[in-house]
């Protein structure tokens, strides 16, 4: 079944605008890194030529390095600061080499908990990795109130919210949501897990 997601980015002057893609997959990581862990693993994998659109979050400031095969793409979070990629979004796409595992630093006295959605075009072939962006259809649509946008769209994940709500009012807030056209397919969404589990 396919399944869609929605980037939601606010800015304080009234601008809202929402991006959405619609899949047949999607890569979910929700695990806690635990307080003070050095290159603590993640078992998951990505072909970055299936990303359609990528959401990552922590509560708490870690690093996370995804390996791959070449250099590993490292990430250093912020608490609550969402960092996100969707195909068409004139950016380049932040992966540049297939993602083989994931390792996690956290320097803090606190476990933290990641959160990561990867909806991903499997209909793009897997040999064929690359840094390009794969052809998934991504829509765009605005609001002409922030308010009335914010209201209607919410986060699938607890710590989206925690990262709107401690957003200054003057800046800047991306919220990220996903459906899917039935309850069946939030089954297909592949669960990652720590290094004590099996790989994706």
């Amino acid at each position: 079944m396919p399944i869609t997601d929605s980037l939601t980015l606010t800015h304080s002057d009234g601008i809202t605008k929402t991006v959405s893609a619609t899949e047949g997959m999607k890569l979910e990581i929700d695990e806690v890194i635990d307080a003070e862990a050095v290159n603590q693993s993640v078992a998951a994998t990505i072909d970055i030529s299936q990303i359609a659109m990528f959401y990552m979050v922590s509560n708490k400031a870690i690093t996370v390095a995804f390996q791959t095969n070449d250099v590993p793409k490292t990430f250093n979070l912020n608490a609550n600061q969402p960092v996100a990629w969707y195909d068409g979004s004139q950016l380049t796409n932040p992966f540049t080499s297939d993602v083989t595992s994931i390792l996690c630093t956290n320097t803090g006295q606190e476990d933290a908990t990641l959160q990561i959605r990867v909806l991903l075009d499997t209909t793009t072939d897997y040999s064929s990795s690359s840094s390009s962006s794969s052809s998934s259809s991504v829509s765009s649509s605005s609001s002409s109130s922030s308010s009335s946008t914010a209201s209607s769209l919410s986060s699938s994940s607890s710590s989206s919210s925690s990262s709107s709500s401690s957003t200054p009012s003057s800046a800047s807030s991306v919220t990220f949501s996903s459906s899917s056209s039935s309850s069946s397919s939030s089954s297909a969404a592949i669960q990652s897990s720590s290094s004590s589990s099996s790989a994706v």
